[in-house]
């Protein structure tokens, strides 16, 4: 089993005594569940799933112990199976103690507004080929990477934007830290960094809302969509 402790580590107000309002820390808790949730689905599996869950067969997304002074979440997330052996087609294989820096980057691209990087599916069966023998596959392998690229935006944020929901209210700030020491920061809510993922969140409800309504779905505007609009 290969394990990847990430900090989600919050700085300044209450957050210098240890300690973080209880909404806060609750929605914060949900978020980086999610986020990681994500992350270690897309990881493992090249598949951005509706709903990640914490445990699968092939990882576990766990929280661990704090440690005093700054209120520090610390989560640790474990592959089941070899990486090594989880080869998608000639693509290249997935490293052992590259989580950290991939979920991190990941979550570099939410905040700065960009497609993060998703694995190419694991498949147990090469892609079928046509019929005439010709060059180009059955399935276009490229664009469904890249609608699993924008749901995992789309998700990643949302759940991002609840990861630090303390930012502004009971912190300053936010690091996200990996076991090798590279870190990601959340600034307080008067830096861009924050309005930013802000307006991602929104964009994320509104795209997620206009979907439904393409699908024929009858549900109105997230509220947490307008809340963040105020």
């Amino acid at each position: 089993m290969e394990e990847h402790r990430l900090i989600f580590k919050f700085d300044g107000l209450r957050a210098e005594l240890g300690r973080l309002d209880g909404s806060d820390a609750e929605h914060s808790a949900a978020g980086i569940r999610r986020l990681l949730s994500l992350l270690a689905h897309a990881y493992s599996t090249g598949r951005v799933p509706a709903n990640a869950h914490s445990h699968t067969n092939h990882y576990a997304v766990e929280r661990a112990t704090s440690k005093d002074g700054s209120f520090e979440d610390p989560w640790v997330v474990s592959f089941y199976l070899p990486l090594a052996a989880m080869m998608v087609g000639t693509y290249a294989i997935r490293a052992l103690d590259a989580f950290g820096p991939y979920a991190l980057e990941c979550i570099r691209a939410c905040l700065d507004d960009r497609l993060p990087y998703v694995p190419y599916e694991e498949r147990m069966e090469p892609v079928l080929s046509r019929q005439d023998r010709g060059n180009a596959p059955v399935f276009d392998v490229e664009e469904n990477r890249l609608n699993e690229q924008r749901r995992l935006k789309r998700a990643g944020t949302i759940a991002l934007f609840d990861a630090a929901r303390p930012v502004g209210r009971s912190a300053n700030s936010l690091r996200i830290i990996s076991e090798h020491g590279d870190s990601v920061m959340v600034q307080s809510a008067e830096q861009v960094c924050l309005a930013q993922l802000r307006r991602s969140y929104l964009q994320s409800e509104i795209a997620s809302y206009m979907e439904g309504i393409r699908q024929g779905s009858k549900h109105r505007i997230p509220v947490s969509a307008k809340r963040v609009t105020g």
